[in-house]
């Protein structure tokens, strides 16, 4: 594991599970981020797992990782099969470790199978006395022609009573998946 950490935060995180992150929290107390109680965190099998839900099924343990090139599973217009939640929670990454005097970053890069792109996150903890978390991204294509994607940070929040989660700008969201409601439904539009 990796932590990145200053006197208010830490954030914990996996390389081998497609460079999850695992844990981010106060020092002092709250965890952010949701763990899947019935499903532990495990690494991509070799060669990685394919198949319409073979990371609800089996990787899905919370946290927080990406979505590319696609989140649902699917098929390019040229055939090419994408996998459910993309290529990322199953890639080698290759990790870097940078330092200064105003934060500690983990850059982390791969190349997609489904793709040819390469995926570059560097998540950053600003120095003691600065509560933050950025996060930095870089995509390059490497095929002669453009290529559709969907994108998605996929972090899982632990949402308790009292929680209040805002989003600047947004006042509607689709609902993509439902779980322990019956008020939504998959595809509604609701206020944000």
């Amino acid at each position: 594991a990796v932590a990145l950490y200053n006197d208010t935060l830490e954030l914990i995180a996996v390389p081998g599970a497609g460079a999850r992150i695992t844990n981010l929290r106060r020092r002092a107390g709250r965890e952010w981020l949701w763990r899947n109680p019935r499903l532990p965190l495990r690494l991509p099998a070799d060669p990685p797992p394919d198949g319409p839900t073979a990371y609800v099924d089996g990787y899905d343990s919370g946290g927080w990782d990406e979505c590319f090139p696609t989140i649902q599973p699917g098929r390019t217009a040229d055939g090419r099969i994408l996998p459910d939640h993309g290529d990322l929670w199953r890639a080698r990454w290759r990790h870097d470790l940078l330092a200064s005097a105003e934060a500690t970053s983990w850059r982390s890069t791969t190349t997609t199978r489904s793709v040819a792109a390469e995926f570059s996150r560097e998540v950053s903890v600003g120095a003691d006395g600065v509560a933050s978390v950025s996060f930095r991204y870089l995509l390059r294509g490497q095929e002669p022609a453009p290529v559709p994607y969907f994108w998605s940070a996929h972090p899982l929040f632990g949402i308790q009573p009292g929680t209040r989660l805002t989003i600047p700008g947004v006042s509607r969201a689709r609902v993509a998946s439902v779980h322990g409601r019956d008020d939504w439904r998959v595809g509604e539009e609701i206020p944000w």
